[in-house]
């Protein structure tokens, strides 16, 4: 019997576990890895899978890490196998997100998703409650971060996120005519959808003017002689056309003498307005093509081979040029290596026949994504 005031003796219930408290464990995937979205185009702008290729996926990449022990590579050249996603401003991304490792999909309702800094995106998905879904955000601050997926106080995985202003630049396309070139072929909206479908990676939307066909007096020799021709021709054709009114212009020149028919150039150098020539329309999309890389140089994008910048391709993929298909005039060729081994269809290389190009040099880069101007 107790007094008053003093403390109840405890007792232990009948049935009740003895022995030290162990915390429950949080189940958790492994990994979190990210993937092109499939389906619709629409659903995402820049996915570069090659700029941090791991040297060797089956060690190097960071979902090789043990669970729970992911690191982000912080150094200048990182190679572990994140993804660069792009986004803009005020719009949304969607990527494929996989787990990976012995998990129940109940395990997956203990995984939060995390963008560092969090005022760069919001994560606008609902928690994934399988691998293989749609996984979204939306662009809220100009710069660059991550998306991370943590579990139990751990990081399963991330992807690198790049948010930029989306912008609109309007370009001139026009075909010109002289005693020494004949009219092209083209849909300037064709042409416009062509661009945009490439450029879209870089928050970038173009709108095509059709400028028509401008007829201007002899320029006395065709092009190849010297690029000054070209640069004459352009002063012409912006003195016989009051439609050319645009910074950025792009011509077709259709010269019945020369024999290649399948070559581009900017006239006036890297990063220069315009103009951008393409010879050839003997396969339209193709041609196309050609316009979207001349149009790259008036950008500021260069060759891998000629990356005078040092800074739009990572130093590793440098030392991997290869040679390009030898479509160009032999007196261009030179045995240029223009060919990025990891990245062989990338927009700015010299990969493929035309209509291979047509339909595949198509890829953009984070380093490309940076270095494009945007006005």
């Amino acid at each position: 019997m107790t007094g008053p005031g003093s403390v109840p003796t405890a007792t232990t219930p009948t049935g009740a576990l003895t022995g030290p408290v162990t915390a429950t464990a949080v189940c958790c995937p492994d990994t979190a890895t990210f993937f092109r979205i499939h389906g619709a185009r629409t659903r995402y702008f820049g996915f570069d899978t090659t700029t941090t290729l791991p040297a060797n996926i089956s060690t190097d990449a960071y979902w090789n890490s043990s669970p729970g022990n992911v690191q982000i590579d912080t150094s200048s050249e990182p190679r572990d196998g994140s993804k660069w996603v792009s986004v803009g401003f005020g719009r949304q991304a969607t990527v494929e997100i996989g787990f990976g490792g012995t998990y129940t999909v109940d395990c997956l309702a203990n995984c939060s998703y995390e963008v560092d800094p969090p005022a760069l995106a919001d994560v606008v998905s609902t928690k994934p409650n399988a691998s293989g879904v749609a996984f979204t955000i939306e662009g809220k601050q100009v710069g660059e971060g991550f998306l991370k997926v943590m579990c139990d106080g751990k990081m399963r995985g991330y992807y690198r996120i790049w948010c930029a202003q989306p912008a609109t630049i309007t370009v001139d396309v026009a075909t010109i005519v002289s005693p020494e070139s004949t009219a092209a072929s083209y849909v300037a909206a064709d042409s416009q959808s062509y661009i945009n479908d490439v450029y879209r990676q870089n928050m970038l939307t173009f709108r095509v003017r059709d400028a028509d066909t401008v007829t201007v007096g002899s320029e006395h020799a065709f092009y190849r002689s010297n690029t000054s021709i070209l640069n004459a021709l352009d002063t012409a054709a912006q003195t016989a056309s009051s439609n050319l009114t645009f910074r950025y212009r792009l011509y077709y020149y259709l010269d019945p003498h020369f024999a290649d028919k399948t070559l581009g150039i900017v006239s006036k150098g890297i990063g220069s307005p315009g103009p951008g020539w393409a010879f050839f329309d003997s396969h339209t999309q193709g041609s196309y093509n050609t316009l979207a890389h001349e149009l790259g140089h008036l950008l500021g994008l260069e060759h891998p081979k000629h990356n005078s910048t040092a800074d739009q391709f990572p130093d590793w993929q440098l030392d991997r040029l290869e040679e390009g298909d030898n479509i160009l005039p032999n007196w261009l060729w030179d045995d240029v290596r223009n060919v990025l081994m990891d990245d062989p269809w990338n927009l700015m290389g010299y990969k493929g026949s035309l209509s291979a190009r047509a339909n595949r040099r198509k890829q953009v880069r984070y380093l490309q994504w940076v270095k494009c101007k945007r006005s």
